[in-house]
């Protein structure tokens, strides 16, 4: 069992409103900075324990923030790092979890955060003036993929942006969806994209390697970045270009995370009665945790699981007496579930 308790202290809370206003086409504006306890800062593994999550802040549900709380401190803080007057959603780490990026924007516009959790910065990096629907971040490098709508057009615009250059490359243009699956492999080198057919690219240079006849509603690569697992109508399966594979099936799989090192599934059955279930991925058998509620979702972000970063635990949304907490199990499924969260807000995603 990993230890509970990285370090000690957290930052004060940030209570601080932004007004975006008009969005500028490009931006890279630092709204505000704040001291944080040194005890944690600067050490390697300070992120580590840090889950982000997506919640109302009320019971209203009038407006989505991002919050961060540690999932090894024993007294948690939960601390709001956006409280914008716009809609945040869907955080995302990036480069070693040194930063988190998040969508904040409006029916019309969007923009691109980045927050330091060493340094409890955040500032404005990107903004367009169409819809960002989804993004997702290489696990090698400061890259990330956007979807983004198209004016007048019914198609979802997919680019790779460079989170610290700016630069832009279009790949592709898709179907329009409320949450496109997408697989990076571990190095970064392919990127699986699921429109109808399933298209891997080359994310060295943006080409079109090959496409799979297979569709996907979720899925990721394996540890080598040579196939695919694929879960498709409730069922899981492992795919290449010549032939797939069953795994699992008849357990109607949904709300799937795959653990970094791709070698478990964490998952809810829905035949089981919503149960949370931890698939071994090498021989398709699984342990089941306990039933679950599955939360309100927003934005299109169905990551109500996600897995610690040396893929040892699982952290979840629940809900239990009529509040939404976080919760974390070991892999195992069979220790002591721990409560991460003891709050009122109104959780609808997280990322570990």
């Amino acid at each position: 069992m990993i230890a509970k308790h990285r370090y000690s202290g957290r930052p004060a809370s940030i209570r601080m409103l932004i007004a975006l206003g008009a969005l500028p086409l490009l931006a890279a504006v630092v709204f505000y900075g704040c001291s944080k306890n040194t005890t944690g800062p600067g050490s390697p593994n300070y992120a580590e324990g840090l889950i982000a999550f997506t919640a109302y802040g009320d019971s209203f549900q009038s407006d989505l923030d991002i919050y961060t709380v540690d999932a090894y401190d024993y007294s948690p803080r939960v601390e709001n790092i956006s409280n914008l007057l716009t809609t945040d959603c869907r955080p995302v780490w990036i480069s070693g979890k040194s930063s988190l990026i998040f969508i904040s924007g409006t029916d019309i516009n969007s923009a691109l955060y980045r927050f330091n959790p060493s340094t409890f910065e955040r500032y404005l990096f990107f903004s367009t003036n169409t819809r960002i629907v989804k993004i997702s971040a290489s696990p090698s490098d400061a890259r990330l993929i956007y979807f983004a709508t198209i004016p007048n057009d019914s198609r979802l615009a997919l680019n790779i942006l460079n989170t610290e250059t700016l630069d832009t490359l279009r790949l592709t243009e898709i179907a329009q969806m409320e949450d496109p699956p997408v697989a990076w492999s571990s190095d970064g080198s392919k990127l699986a994209v699921g429109a109808g057919a399933i298209l891997v690219f080359d994310m060295e240079n943006g080409g079109l390697l090959y496409s799979l006849g297979s569709r996907a509603d979720y899925m990721a690569w394996d540890a080598a970045g040579e196939r695919l697992y694929v879960i498709r109508s409730g069922d899981l399966f492992h795919v290449d270009s010549l032939q797939e594979n069953t795994i699992l099936t008849g357990r109607n799989l949904a709300y799937p995370a795959f653990s970094p090192d791709k070698r478990y599934l964490a998952c809810v059955s829905q035949s089981m009665g919503n149960s949370l279930i931890i698939v071994d991925l090498n021989f398709g058998d699984f342990v089941t945790v306990r039933p679950v509620n599955p939360p309100q979702f927003s934005c299109g972000d169905y990551r109500m699981l996600s897995w610690s970063p040396d893929s040892r635990e699982v952290a979840f949304i629940d809900q239990e007496n009529g509040t939404w907490a976080i919760y974390r199990v070991d892999r195992d499924g069979y220790s002591a579930i721990e409560k991460v969260t003891d709050d009122a807000t109104v959780k609808v995603a997280l990322t570990w």
